[in-house]
């Protein structure tokens, strides 16, 4: 698994979206309210001034799938049903 300061240095950047609905996100996307607050000058030394300082930031976050059954697999379409559980 890859850190978020590894991606980075892979020239991974991260935009910032201003959205209507701000549940809204997806692969290399923050949030509103994450940006203003490490970019606000009350942060004193902590504040960041360019996206890659902020995205320093983000921590990385492991996940784990359970997976309950595996069936219906098809070979032409190369499609397969899983019942899983996110954790």
């Amino acid at each position: 698994m890859k850190s978020m300061q590894d991606m980075m240095q892979n020239g991974m950047k991260i935009r910032v979206e201003e959205t209507d609905d701000e549940r809204l996100g997806g692969p290399q996307k923050c949030g509103r309210k994450f940006m203003e607050y490490w970019r606000h000058p009350e942060r004193g030394a902590a504040q960041c001034k360019t996206n890659d300082e902020v995205a320093k930031h983000i921590p990385d976050v492991d996940v784990k799938f359970k997976v309950y059954r595996l069936s219906d697999f098809d070979q032409v379409g190369g499609t397969i049903f899983v019942s899983f559980v996110l954790m």
